[in-house]
């Protein structure tokens, strides 16, 4: 029995500070693109893996080669919300964040800044509240 525990321990000890970042990266970048047809290319990409409170941030990203993205954060915390991951992101139409509902695989981004919004390319992809602009998805 200590031989399970000292074995778990150590596991959940490389997985968190040793297990190279990059790699990681890789396999999201690698699943995001198989599984959504997305291509996503980050100049810098920051994991944080904690077990109970995770956080990736990524800077300068380009989605498709042609829309560009300031900066991403998705963050997760088991004692806020254990079925919530939080998304909050600049880009050059203004700030966003969302919100992933991990029990009813849903989603939502919200851009706050309308006016910027109405003259951006995917405003028709785009619902309308008193909040700002919001995009809704599946995951």
């Amino acid at each position: 029995m200590k031989r399970a525990v000292l074995f778990l321990f150590l596991t959940i000890v490389w997985f968190v500070v040793l297990f190279p970042k990059d790699i990681l990266w890789q396999g999201i970048k690698s699943y995001i693109y198989t599984e959504k047809g997305l291509q996503i290319d980050a100049k810098e990409a920051d994991i944080k893996l904690y077990i109970l409170y995770d956080k990736i941030i990524l800077k300068k990203i380009k989605i498709l080669n042609s829309f560009d993205i300031d900066s991403f954060q998705a963050t997760y915390n088991v004692f806020d919300d254990p079925f919530m991951i939080k998304l909050n992101g600049k880009f050059r139409y203004g700030d966003f964040r969302g919100i992933i509902d991990l029990k009813s695989k849903k989603g939502f981004i919200l851009f706050k800044d309308k006016k910027a919004i109405v003259k951006s390319v995917f405003k028709s992809y785009l619902k309308k509240t008193k909040e700002g602009y919001r995009y809704e998805f599946d995951i």
